[in-house]
């Protein structure tokens, strides 16, 4: 048995031409990946990687984190942490207090992390202003308080 549909023919919607510059994301992570680039080459010079740099200053920010503390802030996992911690225990610049078995210890800069960490904010300050010298000191302010605005909207919504 054959049926015959009889329909309305249906609007034909154009797509809006749009390149992904268009799209405010893919513009922010052009944008974070230039940036990290730049970062990256600027804390080599001080034998440190990007992500140590902020594991880093966090710790030293926050005494007495602990590791999910420290994953949370740097948006990454507690297992990925833990290998951080280890490779930063290793290289002597950070330490966990032991408290007992099965409870993971709050970690601190060692004297060493404490210089390095010196170092290396030194080397990070200048690489984002040369970075961002491309645009004025006004600008960076703006760019910065719309970022942080938006960041704290994204944050109160709903998942």
């Amino acid at each position: 048995m054959t049926s015959t549909r009889t329909s309305a023919k249906q609007p034909t919607r154009s797509v809006p031409a749009a390149t992904p510059e268009d799209h405010l994301a893919y513009l922010l992570a052009r944008v974070h990946h230039r940036l990290q680039q730049a970062m990256d080459r600027a804390l080599r010079t001080v034998d440190i990687t990007p992500t140590q740099f902020y594991a880093l200053a966090h710790i030293a920010q926050t005494p007495g984190l602990s590791g999910a503390e420290l994953a949370r802030a740097l948006l990454t996992t507690p297992q990925a942490t833990a290998t951080l911690i280890g490779r930063l225990t290793a290289a002597g610049l950070v330490e966990r207090d032991r408290p007992g078995p099965g409870v993971s210890g709050a970690v601190s800069l060692t004297p060493a992390g404490r210089r390095r960490l010196r170092a290396a904010t030194t080397v990070a300050v200048d690489a984002e202003a040369a970075a961002l010298s491309s645009i004025s000191r006004a600008d960076q302010r703006r760019v910065t308080t719309v970022l942080q605005s938006l960041l704290e909207g994204l944050e109160r919504a709903p998942d």
